[in-house]
């Protein structure tokens, strides 16, 4: 069984692999080419909610992996305890990324010199945050 899991995980690194590619290749046509596709912005948010389904699974799998002599109970609530607690971590964090920089507008505001040059230091990093994840 444990054997069976290591291949079902090889199968979301093939398909990123050959989402990577395809990407890659599609940005370098449209380079070329400099057109602006109307539906790109579509096509992102689904790209992103594949992409949030395969690694969520690929977690459910790993966890499942864990508990294999577990009794039904017992896998149930681990499964509910780590969908939670993924779902707060990434959601939290893409929640604290799109409100960086407000509260580096926020500090900027306070009267503390630390806080302004925090709030500084969050504002002026945003770009850069923006240009890694993108």
């Amino acid at each position: 069984m444990k054997y069976r899991i290591i291949y079902l995980l090889l199968l979301p690194i093939i398909y990123f692999f050959i989402k990577w590619s395809y990407d890659i290749f599609s940005r370098y046509e449209e380079l070329e080419s400099k057109h602006v596709n109307e539906d790109f912005e579509d096509q992102k948010v689904k790209s992103a909610i594949k992409t949030d389904f395969i690694l969520s699974f690929e977690i459910i799998v790993i966890s499942l992996s864990l508990l294999d002599n577990s009794d039904f109970i017992t896998k149930l609530m681990v499964l509910i305890s780590v969908g939670i607690l993924t779902t707060v971590l990434v959601y939290g964090i893409v929640a604290l990324i799109i409100k960086l920089d407000d509260i580096g507008f926020y500090l900027q505001e306070k009267k503390s010199i630390a806080l302004k040059k925090i709030g500084d230091g969050f504002v002026k990093s945003m770009p850069y945050i923006i240009k890694t994840i993108g």
